[in-house]
């Protein structure tokens, strides 16, 4: 009984221990640069492109 219980309160003490630590220290130190404002630069080949998936031939398509 008791390993069981001690799994699942070690699962939730580390996904909220993992969450505080990168929401208030990692990112904080490191951000992400293609979250923010010029995200369009970092968007690679796809930036400014439009995806639509075809369901008839089971194919994506491009806008361009």
């Amino acid at each position: 009984m008791f390993p069981s219980i001690a799994f699942f309160a070690g699962s939730v003490v580390s996904g909220i221990s993992y969450y505080v630590l990168m929401h208030f220290w990692i990112l904080k130190k490191y951000p992400q640069k293609e979250l923010g404002i010029e995200q369009d630069r970092y968007s690679g080949i796809s930036g400014g492109r439009e995806w639509i998936y075809d369901d008839e031939t089971n194919s994506v398509k491009s806008s361009i």
